[in-house]
């Protein structure tokens, strides 16, 4: 059934009819359908992207995980093993920065060390660096020596306990009818030493302290004039001396040699030494008598063997320490004066006087080393005749090196013990 449109609804129509007729015969549709012409005549390809082009539907959509090519998942298994590569580069690259930094660390060690234990890695003159080696060879072979005749008074003092075992056996009878006995335990050379140590009347030792005292004070402001000559190289010389007249000669020892230990310490430590009540000296005894904050008075009794002879030195020593003069680089030292007797020389008894100057010069205040320098020279009192100068210079030429020792190895035992010992400083901190 035809339905019957009214007027207005054709005249619509009639209107949409030719507005068609007119864009098919427009240059636009000719245009269009050439392109469209040229697309089909370049292939299938053409086609696919221009349908892709208008229907959505045939766009390219994403592939799952699961759905990935070949290509894709070695492209992934790549940057993984990319990822761990870097990874490891990373920590390869900080191991060997820490490697690095621990290697400097260790030759910053090595070289403070170095520094500590070389002497020859300061400014040292390599002089006083091969005097430092010495000191110590010679240091170890004294201790050598010390065991040694520790060795051989073990010895005897196992066969002495053997003779006294076999003598208080013997004596048991005796000690049960209550008898008593006085037994010393003091050698016989202890015995000689400390006798010639009373032989000094107290009178005539009051008066010669009185006099070396005196006598310390007066060159105690002298000692940079005597020692400024003196060398600072490691030297020891012993050599007859003669003043402005001819009775006026004096035997001079000079000795200069270099310490591991601050100037400060060997002053505390020799002084420490001369101030001890009394104890055993390397060939003999010292009994101090008086002992004040800068001066001490002491009786000496020594015995060397020289020469086939025994020769006892005995007689008084006073000590007096000095801590500055006018040299700004010599601040520690000390002054000394001593009454020798010495006996068992062919000539007789000779009466030596004797005045010592000893200044410690430190090398530098970051270095524990220091100098030593003694200057001594010993007068004979008993008689000024020339014919005796001979004797005393060779006496003192025989017996200065054993007396040098003698006085040193108390006090450098003293400084050794001392540093073995912890610093007071450290344990307050705990």
């Amino acid at each position: 059934m035809l339905t019957i449109m009214d007027a207005d609804s054709m005249e619509g129509l009639y209107d949409e009819i030719a507005a068609i007729d007119s864009i098919r015969n427009s240059e636009d549709i000719s245009s269009l359908l050439r392109s469209v012409g040229a697309a089909e005549d370049a292939g299938p390809s053409r086609d696919a992207w221009a349908l892709s082009m208008e229907i959505p539907e045939l766009h390219a959509a994403p592939q799952l995980p699961d759905q990935l090519s070949p290509s894709a998942s070695a492209s992934c298994v790549s940057s993984k093993k990319l990822t761990s590569r870097q990874r490891q580069r990373e920590e390869m690259r900080a191991l060997r920065e820490e490697v690095e930094s621990l290697e400097a660390e260790l030759a910053r060690l090595r070289d403070s060390r170095r520094r500590v234990q070389s002497p020859t890695s300061t400014s040292i003159d390599p002089v006083l660096a091969q005097s430092l080696m010495a000191f110590w060879a010679r240091r170890a072979a004294r201790e050598g020596e010390f065991r040694q005749r520790a060795v051989q008074e073990n010895s005897r003092l196992r066969d002495a306990f053997a003779r006294n075992l076999r003598v208080a056996r013997s004596l048991e009878r005796l000690i049960q009818q209550h008898a008593q006995f006085k037994v010393t335990d003091r050698s016989l050379r202890d015995t000689q030493l400390l006798y010639r140590l009373n032989l000094l009347d107290d009178g005539y030792t009051r008066g010669i302290y009185t006099y070396l005292s005196a006598r310390v004070r007066e060159h105690c402001g002298a000692i940079d004039a005597k020692l400024s000559a003196s060398p600072r190289e490691p030297c020891h010389r012993v050599s007859l001396r003669r003043g402005a007249v001819p009775s006026d000669w004096y035997v001079e020892n000079v000795e200069t040699r270099v310490l591991p230990f601050h100037a400060h310490a060997v002053q505390n430590a020799a002084w420490s030494g001369m101030t001890s009540e009394d104890g055993d000296l390397l060939y003999g005894r010292f009994q101090t008598e008086d002992v004040q904050p800068e001066e001490v008075k002491s009786r000496v009794a020594i015995s060397l063997p020289l020469e086939g002879a025994a020769i006892s030195f005995h007689g008084w020593l006073v000590g007096r320490r000095v801590d500055r003069y006018c040299d700004a680089m010599a601040t520690y030292g000390y002054v000394w004066g001593g009454w020798i007797i010495v006996e068992g020389m062919a000539q007789g008894v000779l009466e030596l006087v004797e005045d010592g100057w000893s200044r410690l010069v430190p090398l530098s205040p970051d270095v524990e080393m220091c100098v030593m320098q003694d200057l001594s020279q010993v007068r004979c009192v008993t008689t000024g005749d020339e014919s005796i100068q001979e004797t005393v210079l060779a006496l003192m030429q025989a017996v200065a090196a054993q007396i040098s020792e003698c006085w040193n190895e108390k006090w450098e035992r003293i400084l050794i013990t001392r540093r073995r010992l912890p610093d007071p400083r450290l344990s307050n901190l705990d």
